[in-house]
């Protein structure tokens, strides 16, 4: 299964491995601003048990982070509206549908109140399936680096 995954699919397979069940991210790794706001510790823990969108945003296409009052919010982080955007989010869309559908991943939507209102956490994990594929990847020489 792990041959016919691109460079994409496998950074997202690695990020989710490295923070999911490693619990080891890299330095540098951005948190969207929700996420580490000192709120109770098993909303944190939620967050440490799932990778989001808006991670992959921060992390692998490094999108600029707007203002908060602007309309585009991925799981409570606010982006610039850019070309760049629209072209991350339709190939991120894209790819974890086809990570779904191979059953890789699957997706969790968990609700909680925050400090600023309503918190959506839009994440996903590992299926079995993908942790073996990821761990598979992880020894290989192709993992893909942060």
């Amino acid at each position: 299964m792990s041959r016919g995954l691109g460079k994409f699919e496998r950074w997202i397979l690695a990020a989710t491995y490295a923070k999911t069940i490693q619990h080891q991210l890299p330095e540098g790794w951005k948190m969207p601003s929700g996420y580490a706001t000192g709120e109770r510790q098993w909303q944190l823990d939620v967050w440490d048990a799932h990778l989001s969108r808006a991670e992959i945003l921060l992390n692998y296409f490094h999108l600029a982070i707007a203002d908060r009052r602007k309309p585009h919010r991925v799981c409570d982080q606010c982006f610039e509206t850019s070309p760049a955007y629209r072209t991350a989010l339709t190939m991120l869309s894209r790819t974890l549908m086809g990570l779904y559908c191979k059953h890789l991943i699957e997706w969790d939507c968990v609700c909680f109140a925050g400090l600023t209102g309503l918190v959506q956490l839009d994440g996903f994990r590992l299926t079995s399936q993908g942790l073996d594929v990821a761990e598979r990847l992880s020894v290989d020489s192709s993992w893909p680096g942060f």
